[in-house]
């Protein structure tokens, strides 16, 4: 549902913020990065639930492209910010 989409998606940007700014040390940024990276994957299949297949697929298939986890990142955050 979109309120589970907006509290996951929160959790997700307060973690993300928290890192950008250095609140977490260099020992615990591996852990933090396999943490964002199982939300993002999280929240790509709620939101990816709750819009037309066509833009399922392309977004699939864009994904499919991105190897490293800032472009899957960016391209979360470009695709989220249209649906909100």
């Amino acid at each position: 549902s979109f309120y589970e989409v907006c509290n996951m998606s929160l959790a997700f940007l307060v973690n993300l913020g928290l890192w950008c700014i250095g609140f977490y040390s260099r020992d615990l940024l591996k852990n933090l990065y396999e943490i964002i990276d199982c939300q993002l994957l999280l929240c790509e299949s709620i939101v990816a639930i709750s819009i037309t297949d066509i833009t399922i697929i392309n977004f699939q298939m864009r994904l499919a492209r991105l190897t490293t986890f800032h472009e899957r990142l960016e391209q979360f955050l470009m695709l989220f910010s249209d649906y909100l």
